[in-house]
């Protein structure tokens, strides 16, 4: 079993202090390398960012339902067996806005490449526009 008390394996006071350390520099560390990963290998087209905005969503929801449901969870599984969860949910949750800041910074690029800059524009309303008849649907005395 990983949480030992007698030192052949990790202490739930290690994993507290690793957990309490290190999910926050592990977040900025993961998003940016996935960044990197993505961008340089694909470069910076609208199909490589819509896969960072999907990858930074999910572990978005991911930390966010980490930090959110380790009361519960420790409720149902035991409050000793999720301690090092529970002691670390602030910096879980520190690591959710962090992830969700990658998130946010990918969605005003694919604004920017989408729509070059000039958000005005609406793509789909000029395709919709041109297969639409002006009449409407509804009677007019209803």
């Amino acid at each position: 079993m990983l949480l030992q008390q007698n030192g052949s394996g990790l202490s739930a006071a290690n994993i507290t202090l690793l957990l309490k350390r290190w999910s926050i520099p592990a977040t900025v560390l993961v998003m940016s390398s996935l960044t990197l990963i993505v961008l340089l290998g694909e470069g910076v087209d609208e199909d490589s960012i819509r896969r960072l905005v999907r990858w930074s969503a999910n572990v978005s929801v991911l930390l966010f339902a980490t930090a959110f449901a380790a009361s519960s969870l420790a409720g149902v599984l035991g409050r000793e067996r999720l301690q090092p969860l529970l002691a670390a949910r602030r910096q879980i949750g520190l690591s959710f806005a962090v992830a969700h800041s990658f998130h946010l910074a990918f969605l005003v690029l694919m604004l920017q490449v989408v729509f070059a800059g000039d958000i005005s524009q609406d793509r789909k309303s000029t395709r919709l526009n041109s297969s639409h008849s002006s009449v409407s649907r509804m009677p007019s005395s209803a």
